[in-house]
C-alpha cells in the first residue's frame, strides 16, 4: 500500500513527454502496414502463402537500420533542424507510399506491389532512426524512464490503429480505402511534427562519414571502459523474453489446447494492455530509483515471470482465470524492463551522435534472438515446453549479471 500511495503520474505531465507520445503512435503505425495488414489484404486476394512469405523481407530495414543511420546525424537542413528535418521527409515519403499503394491491386503487379512495401517500411525505419534520436535529444535524464514508457504505449497505439482499425475498415470498406485513411493519419503527424521544438543545436564541423562512424564508436568506448560487457549485456537481457514469447501462442494452443478466440484474447489484448500498464510503472520507478538498480530489480522480476508458466506446462492447466494471471505477471514485468532498457540506451546516446549510436545499439538487442530463435521450436519439440521456460529463465541470467559490469 505504500508503494501504491508514492505512485506519481506527474512525471507524465510534460510537453516533451506528450511530444514523444504522439510520435511514438506514428512509429508504430506503418509497421503492421506493411507487415500483418499487408499479408492480410494479401491472403485476402488469394496471393499464394510463398508469395506472401516472400514478401516478409520487406520488414529487413527494420533490422538493417543502423547502417544509414549516420546519414541521419550529419545531413540535414539546418533552417529546419536535425531531427524535424528527417522526421517530416519520411512521414512524408511515408504519406505518399501508403496512398500510393491504396490505388494498386496486389495481384496486378505482386513486384510493383511489394517493391512499394519496401520503400514504406525503409520510410519507416527511417523515421524511427530520426524519431529515437529526438526521444533521446528532447528528454531530460529524469524524464528518460517516463519516456521510455509513454513511447512504449504510443507504438503499440499506432500498431493498434494500422493493425486493428485498419482491418475494420478494410472490412467494411475495401483495403484501398482502408489504406487511404492511413494515408491521412500520416498527415496528421506530418502537422503535428512541424510545430515542435527541434531539440539539437548542430555544432558538428567534421561532416566526413567514415571519421564521424570512428568518432561514434570512440565516444562509446571512453564512456564505458568494458565496452565488450555493454554489447553482452544488450545482447542479453531481454533474451529471455523474446525466446519464451516467440512460441507462446503456440504453448496456448497446442500445449494448452485454447482456442484461437481466447489466445486473440488473453496473448494479444491483454498482453499490450499489461505490458503498457508495467511500462508505465516503470517509468515512475525510474523517476525515483537508479536506472542501474532499476535494470536490476527488472530484470530479475521479468526473468522470474518467464517460470510462472512452468505449472501450466506440467499440470495442463486450462483454467482461464489462471492463464490470465500469468499472461498479465509476465508481460508486466517485461514492459517495466522495456521501460528501464530504452531508458539505459537514451542515457547512453552522446546527442552527437544520438541516431548512430541508438540505431546501432538498438540493432544489437535483436542479435540473440535471431541466434537462439531457431532452437526454440527444437527445445520445446524435444524437451517439453516446461524445460522451454526454463531455459528462457537461464538465457536472461546472463543480461543480470552484466549489470554490474557496466555501470558507469
Amino acid at each position: 500500500m505504500k508503494f501504491l500511495s508514492s505512485i506519481d503520474f506527474k512525471i507524465y505531465y510534460h510537453k516533451n513527454i506528450f511530444n514523444v507520445f504522439i510520435l511514438g503512435i506514428c512509429s508504430g503505425l506503418p509497421l503492421t502496414l506493411s507487415a500483418s495488414t499487408l499479408h492480410t489484404w494479401l491472403a485476402s486476394e488469394n496471393i499464394s502463402l510463398v508469395h506472401i512469405g516472400l514478401i516478409g523481407l520487406v520488414g529487413l530495414p527494420y533490422t538493417l537500420k543502423f547502417l544509414w543511420s549516420p546519414i541521419i546525424d550529419l545531413y540535414f537542413l539546418k533552417a529546419v533542424g536535425k531531427r524535424k528535418f528527417w522526421m517530416l521527409f519520411t512521414q512524408f515519403s511515408m504519406f505518399t507510399v501508403i496512398g500510393i499503394i491504396s490505388t494498386f491491386e496486389p495481384k496486378d503487379n505482386l513486384l510493383l506491389f511489394a517493391t512499394l512495401a519496401l520503400t514504406l517500411s525503409f520510410s519507416s525505419a527511417t523515421f524511427d532512426i530520426a524519431y529515437d534520436a529526438y526521444r533521446t535529444d528532447i528528454l531530460s535524464d529524469n524524464q528518460k524512464g517516463a519516456g521510455a514508457a509513454i513511447s512504449v504505449f504510443g507504438y503499440r497505439l499506432g500498431m493498434i490503429i494500422s493493425g486493428g482499425f485498419a482491418l475494420i475498415i478494410a472490412g467494411i470498406y475495401d483495403f484501398s480505402f482502408a489504406y487511404l485513411c492511413m494515408s491521412l493519419v500520416v498527415v496528421f503527424f506530418f502537422v503535428f511534427t512541424i510545430f515542435i521544438r527541434e531539440p539539437y543545436q548542430d555544432n558538428l564541423e567534421n561532416r566526413n562519414l567514415i571519421k564521424f562512424v570512428i568518432a561514434a564508436f570512440k565516444n562509446l568506448s571512453q564512456k564505458y571502459k568494458n565496452l565488450i560487457a555493454l554489447v553482452l549485456f544488450i545482447i542479453f537481457f531481454k533474451i529471455g523474453d523474446a525466446f519464451a514469447g516467440s512460441l507462446l501462442n503456440v504453448f496456448l494452443l497446442k500445449g494448452l489446447n485454447l482456442s484461437l478466440i481466447e489466445i486473440g484474447s488473453l496473448n494479444k489484448i491483454i498482453s499490450i494492455v499489461s505490458t503498457i500498464i508495467g511500462a508505465f510503472i516503470g517509468g515512475i520507478i525510474l523517476s525515483k530509483i537508479n536506472i542501474y538498480k532499476s535494470l536490476l530489480i527488472f530484470g530479475i522480476l521479468q526473468a522470474l515471470s518467464n517460470l510462472l508458466f512452468i505449472p501450466l506446462s506440467i499440470f495442463e492447466i486450462q483454467n482461464l482465470i489462471i492463464i490470465f494471471f500469468t499472461i498479465t505477471i509476465e508481460n508486466f514485468c517485461s514492459g517495466m524492463g522495456t521501460a528501464a532498457f530504452v531508458a539505459l540506451i537514451m542515457q547512453i546516446c552522446n546527442k552527437d551522435y544520438s541516431a548512430t549510436q541508438f540505431a546501432l545499439l538498438s540493432a544489437l538487442s535483436s542479435v540473440g534472438r535471431v541466434l537462439l530463435m531457431p532452437y526454440t521450436g527444437y527445445t520445446a519439440e524435444y524437451f517439453g515446453w516446461d524445460f522451454f521456460f526454463l531455459i528462457s529463465f537461464f538465457v536472461s541470467v546472463p543480461g543480470i549479471l552484466l549489470i554490474r559490469k557496466i555501470r558507469i
